[in-house]
């Protein structure tokens, strides 16, 4: 990829898996000196959160990455943070516990929201970078205001099923593996 260029990728992705290591790792290869900040706000359980850490560190360092930070809440260091990395990375989890943590954060959001980098969000994340986006949950679509990074509409862990339950149009839909690559210049 171009330096110049500034890709997002959307995508529904159980890292445990590694579905996309492949597409990954030509990204990653694209990118001289990779270090990736990694939002880690998807769940207040801290077990789960140590354990996703290990699994989200052990998957970029088997794609190359030498540099990964982990953003908490409340980090005194996340300016500097911000500046170290080329590549930010929204895990999936809960979304609603996501956007809420960010929009409690003004700084981190704005910093997220002028992030020179590229940009992975992976199903919550996924969300989170849209103007709005869906999941299917216990029978019902579930619909998120995203912080509107990309001007889109996205679905994540989409199945043709679901088309029924759609009351919107101009929506991109992400199913399990998937992957959507947006390049800005």
């Amino acid at each position: 990829m171009e330096e110049n260029n500034k890709f997002y990728i959307l995508e529904c992705e159980d890292i445990k898996e590694r579905s996309l290591f492949n597409s990954h790792k030509k990204i990653i290869e694209s990118i001289e000196n990779p270090k990736v900040l990694v939002l880690l706000w998807t769940t207040n359980n801290l077990e789960k959160k140590k354990n996703y850490e290990k699994i989200i560190r052990g998957y970029f360092l088997d794609l190359g990455v030498k540099e990964i930070y982990f953003l908490e809440e409340e980090d005194k260091e996340f300016i500097k943070k911000f500046k170290d990395s080329n590549i930010l990375y929204l895990p999936g989890g809960d979304t609603a516990l996501f956007l809420k943590t960010l929009l409690e954060n003004p700084l981190v959001l704005e910093n997220l929201k002028n992030f020179k980098g590229h940009v992975i969000g992976n199903s919550a994340g996924a969300i989170v970078l849209s103007e709005k986006g869906y999941s299917y949950k216990e029978g019902e679509v579930v619909e998120h205001k995203g912080i509107g990074i990309l001007n889109i509409k996205v679905f994540v862990h989409f199945k043709l099923e679901y088309l029924k339950f759609l009351k919107e149009s101009d929506i991109l839909t992400i199913g399990d593996n998937g992957i959507i690559v947006f390049v800005k210049k």
